[in-house]
């Protein structure tokens, strides 16, 4: 990548010399390749994580679901979480949601992740939205992976998927004991 960038700052420092006064459209075009070629290997580099020969992955929907943001860095330290879950509970409570919500997450049986509250938001009514949404729940877009192939020990398993998604959650859907990951479109 190094000499990608390279030869792009030098071309772009004779543009601006104009020390290759009437070859300039020659310089584009060079400032145009190399940035493709650069591209193409950026995009490369990234399919690489997501494909190898160890896991396959198949998106197979993609869904809107109710989420409530983490406000602290450190959430695993002190009591933070046990408070946010009570404060999930009682959002969910006076939504009428929490049955649902609970209902969801036993089908859906979390493996791991770092996403602490969210729930489909086909599952509510506009209400219950509009509710959870005035409590500080924001909506998300959440791709959905199904795990086709792994050949990796459960410690590098999660070790990938940590990488590859910056906020999941891993679950295993009971009726078909199928693992998927629940990507989280956070801004």
């Amino acid at each position: 990548m190094d000499k990608y960038l390279y030869d792009l700052k030098k071309i772009v420092y004779n543009l601006e010399s104009g020390y290759f006064k009437g070859r300039e459209v020659e310089l584009l075009d060079n400032l145009i390749v190399t940035a493709q070629n650069m591209k193409d290997k950026y995009i490369a580099m990234q399919n690489a994580i997501y494909f190898n020969d160890n896991i396959q992955l198949e998106k197979i929907s993609r869904e809107n679901f109710l989420y409530k943001p983490v406000m602290s860095r450190n959430y695993y330290e002190g009591d933070y979480l046990e408070r946010f879950g009570e404060t999930r509970t009682s959002d969910l409570k006076s939504c009428k949601l929490l049955e649902i919500h609970n209902q969801f997450w036993k089908a859906y049986e979390v493996q791991k992740g770092n996403i602490f509250a969210s729930i489909p938001k086909e599952l509510a009514t506009l209400e219950q939205a509009q509710r959870l949404e005035s409590l500080g729940w924001d909506e998300v877009e959440v791709n959905v992976y199904e795990i086709k192939k792994c050949n990796l020990n459960k410690k590098d398993f999660t070790k990938y998927i940590e990488k590859v998604f910056r906020h999941h959650i891993l679950v295993l859907e009971v009726y078909s004991n199928v693992i998927m990951v629940l990507e989280y479109n956070l801004k």
